[in-house]
Order: C-alpha cells, then sequence, then structure tokens
C-alpha cells in the first residue's frame, strides 16, 4: 500500500476478503533475491504456499499446476479455479465465482456467483451473478452489471450455423435452418430456411494506395 492509503481502499476489502499472503494479524515478510535464479527456483514453494493457504480457506483449484495467483490477490471461500487460471495484481474475487478455464484476470473486483470463463478482464469491476465469456476481452475501466436479465438464443434440430456466423439474442433458428458464413442473425430463422445477414461487398478502387501515399508524406 502507498504510504496513507487506507485498508478500506484496497479492493480486497472492498468485498470483504482479505489478502492471501499474510494472516490480518502479521506484518508483510520479505525475502531477497540477489539473482533472477534465485528467483524462479523459489516460485514453485511460493506457488504452492498459496494454493494451501487457498485450500484452507475454502477455495476449490482443480489443477493448482496450471493456476497462477498473484500473492497480492484476494479469493473468498468457495471459489473455483478451473485450469489455466490467473489472477494478477489487486484482484478480488468474491464467494461462488468460477473462473476459468483459460482466463486472465488483472486488477479487476469480481462480484459473488459470477463466471469468467476463457477471457481477458483487465482493470475492471464485474459485478455478482454475472457471465463473462467464452473468449471475452474486457478492456480497463469497464463495469459490467449483475447478469440477471439475459436474452437467450433456440437453435432447432439439424441446423447448420456458417462459419462466423454471430446470433444476436434473442433469435430462434428453426429446425433443418441453414446460415450463411459471416452472418449476423438478428431475427429468427423459419424451419427450414436459408438466412443471409450481411452487407455486400464494396470495392473502393485505389483507396489503399492513397491512405499509404498519405503515411509516407507525413513521415
Amino acid at each position: 500500500l502507498r504510504e496513507g492509503t487506507s485498508l478500506t481502499d484496497c479492493p480486497a476489502e472492498a468485498v470483504g476478503v482479505r489478502a492471501l499472503w499474510q494472516p490480518r494479524e502479521q506484518a508483510p515478510a520479505f525475502r531477497a533475491f540477489s539473482s533472477a535464479a534465485e528467483l524462479n527456483a523459489a516460485m514453485p514453494a511460493a506457488r504452492e504456499l498459496l494454493m494451501c493457504r487457498m485450500a484452507s480457506n475454502g477455495v476449490t483449484v482443480v489443477d493448482p499446476v496450471n493456476t497462477y495467483v498473484d500473492p497480492r490477490c484476494s479469493v473468498a471461500p468457495g471459489v473455483t479455479l478451473l485450469p489455466g487460471t490467473i489472477l494478477r495484481g489487486h484482484t478480488a474475487i468474491a464467494a461462488g465465482c468460477e473462473i476459468g478455464p483459460n482466463s486472465m484476470v488483472r486488477d479487476c473486483i469480481v462480484g459473488k456467483d459470477t463466471t469468467i470463463n476463457a477471457s481477458q478482464v483487465n482493470e475492471s469491476t464485474i459485478g455478482s451473478h454475472t457471465t463473462v465469456g467464452p473468449f471475452t476481452y474486457v478492456r480497463p475501466n469497464c463495469r459490467i452489471g449483475d447478469g440477471h436479465k439475459k436474452f437467450r438464443c433456440t437453435i432447432g434440430d439439424d441446423v447448420f450455423l456458417g462459419c462466423n456466423t454471430n446470433l444476436i439474442a434473442p433469435v430462434t433458428v428453426g429446425d433443418r435452418a441453414y446460415t450463411a458464413a459471416g452472418s449476423t442473425v438478428t431475427d429468427n430463422v423459419p424451419d427450414g430456411a436459408l438466412a443471409i445477414a450481411r452487407a455486400r461487398q464494396t470495392n473502393k478502387e485505389g483507396w489503399a494506395d492513397r491512405l499509404r501515399a498519405l503515411w509516407k508524406k507525413n513521415q
């Protein structure tokens, strides 16, 4: 902590959990290393210590060997960390969350009962009962609210979704329907129909050459 910063300004205290690396009544302990090699050699033992402390606090770490937690982080009881999870900085994870697989959360506050799946979240606040991912990138300074009112898509039997199809909920794709590659579907697709939802390609002759010439002129 910076000098003069109160504990209530910490993300860990904001969700009511303590940092992993020390009990409240103990002063922080530091160990000096004279080389990167010494530091690397000490990391497995330090990571094992963190995993043991989390387990004793009621945190489930499915694969400790492939889970990395910054000691500045706070993880509440009842959290599950799946393989490939990386928690960095002053991240605070509230009770009941499931993080991973293959997710990185950096300097974030995550509310209760939230899922972050195969995503990267940076310097943001994620509300309770929220689902992030899979394959989501959250840039810094975002606030994602509680996920109580989620729209859903319904996909029928024997449906073929073309490559890079996006379904914007709520939509229903009927039985035996097809969607064309690259379509962004915003309306229901009837049974047996083909949905084509993409703009017609337009070629701007010479546009790229003019842009490169402008770049070269401004160098």
